[in-house]
């Protein structure tokens, strides 16, 4: 299954913001069948990367929406 990245610039935040925001992202990509793999961010700087396994960018938006972060999704490939 292809993998995608979401690319969210935002407001600094806290880690514990991270978690509600990534738990509920979870949630909703497990409900439209999608798998979120990880999470990298960057409270300070505002910046987070979350890796999505999803069948095209649209499945991976709807899994954000309601989260109200800004994201721009990408199709990637891995090396290594």
């Amino acid at each position: 299954m292809p993998v995608f990245i979401g690319v969210h610039k935002m407001e600094p935040f806290s880690d514990e913001k991270m978690q509600e925001i990534w738990g509920k992202y979870k949630d909703q990509a497990q409900g439209l069948g999608l798998k979120a793999i990880r999470l990298h961010y960057n409270g300070e700087k505002g910046t987070a990367y979350c890796e999505t396994e999803a069948n095209s960018a649209d499945e991976v938006m709807a899994a954000h929406q309601g989260l109200n972060i800004p994201q721009e999704i990408l199709e990637i490939k891995t090396l290594g």
